[in-house]
């Protein structure tokens, strides 16, 4: 077995492949209620309590500029060492090896 191989995950969002290294990614689960976060941008839906860290959560079709997608399947949250975020995602598809 190869030590050091990263991987993925993916997922798409907007109909779009989009892809997260694996080892910022703290937990995939699904959309948690969300208090509304006052004055932020239009992308922003809300801030969780992940397992007691402030998670603000963000649709990332909003975020890259697409138009707000309703069948929002999936929330994958970061690392809360890499950033206190959580991105809204149509579906995650799967976990790929770098090869």
């Amino acid at each position: 077995m190869v030590a050091n191989v990263r991987r993925f995950l993916i997922f798409f969002t907007h109909g779009k492949l989009y892809a997260f290294d694996l080892e910022y990614v703290a937990e995939v689960m699904d959309p948690a209620l969300s208090c509304p976060i006052p004055f932020a941008p239009s992308s922003y839906c809300g801030a969780i309590n992940f397992h007691g860290a402030i998670v603000a959560v963000i649709d990332l079709a909003v975020f890259l500029g697409f138009a707000p997608y309703l069948e929002l399947e999936k929330l994958i949250v970061l690392d809360v060492s890499v950033a206190s975020l959580g991105f809204l995602v149509d579906r995650v598809a799967r976990i790929v090896s770098e090869k």
